[in-house]
Order: structure tokens, then C-alpha cells, then sequence
């Protein structure tokens, strides 16, 4: 993504993070930047605990830097649009693995998950898919951050490594 600085649940930032956010959006505007794009997962938190908000975000950014600030809820948004190619082949092909476990199965197969893994329909354990999700829960409440990440997979610590390395951040 073009974002500047990302805020998610599995890497909280440091407690100082206002501080940090304002150099980087200052950093970015002298380097002839006009915009600054700040993402919000639901649930972000800071290493503390405390929730961070997209208001709480807004109030430093406009109390620090004087800069107009908008918030936009892209949930709404992204549901708006028109799906691509990719989207609609992969809705096809994750049905049709869906369609193939169900014609497969017998009494006693495992309930599964059709997911994605690189670029091919997958089926993983769905009791699997609850304890790692409970992992990731449970790490993120013991602030074990790194484990955190581990649990939501390889191609989720390989984003957020590419993000930190590409916004000078690490």
C-alpha cells in the first residue's frame, strides 16, 4: 500500500507513538509528499494495551501538525466496488474446491476451510483454524508480539516486514 504508517493489532507500536507518527508525516511532507495515508485495523492497540482510534489518531495529527485530517471507514468503501478478474476467478475457484470437499466427504471427514495459500485453493482443518486464531489471541493478550505474527502465517510476516523495511520503520 501507498500508506505512510500502519497501525494493527499483531505489531503495536511503541508507547510514544504520536511522537513517531508526527516525524514520519512531517519526514514524508518535506520530501514533497501533498498527502498522508494512515491505516487503522480494527482492534489496534498500543504496547500498553491502550486502544488506538482513528479519532485518537485525527486529535494528534491536527492538535501536533495543524493539518486537515479525514477519516474514512474503507470497509464501506472497498464493499462499494466493482469486483476484478482476480477477485471473480478466485470466488470460482474457492468454490469449486468448497463443492469438491463436499462431494469428497464421507461421515467422518474433518469440517475444513477452503483458504488461500500463494495462489492455489486450499483445505485446512477448521478445528486447526480455531486454535490458530486462539494462538494469535492469546499471544497478542501475553504481548508476545513475534509469536503474534508467526501464528498469522508466513505470508503475513513477510507483508509486514516488506511494509516496515519499504517506511523506514524497523
Amino acid at each position: 500500500s501507498e500508506a505512510d504508517f500502519v497501525f494493527i493489532p499483531e505489531w503495536p507500536p511503541e508507547q510514544d507513538w504520536p511522537n513517531k507518527l508526527c516525524k514520519k508525516l512531517i519526514q514524508e511532507r518535506l520530501m514533497g509528499q501533498r498527502l498522508n495515508i494512515i491505516i487503522v485495523a480494527e482492534g489496534a492497540l498500543d504496547r500498553n494495551g491502550e486502544p488506538i482510534t482513528a479519532e485518537k489518531i485525527h486529535k494528534v495529527v491536527v492538535e501536533k501538525l495543524q493539518q486537515d485530517t479525514r477519516i474514512t471507514v474503507l470497509g464501506h468503501v472497498q464493499r462499494g466496488g466493482n469486483p476484478s478478474a482476480f477477485d471473480r476467478v478466485l470466488g470460482c475457484r474457492m468454490g469449486a474446491e468448497a463443492v469438491m470437499a463436499l462431494m469428497e466427504a464421507k461421515p467422518d471427514t474433518e469440517a475444513c476451510v477452503v483458504t488461500l495459500n500463494g495462489n492455489q485453493a486450499v483445505r485446512l482443518p477448521l478445528m486447526e483454524c480455531v486454535r490458530r486464531t486462539k494462538g494469535v489471541a492469546k499471544a497478542m493478550a501475553d504481548k508476545n508480539w513475534n509469536l503474534a505474527v508467526q501464528l498469522r502465517g508466513k505470508g503475513f510476516a513477510r507483508n509486514l516486514e516488506t511494509y516496515k523495511m519499504l517506511t523506514r520503520l524497523k
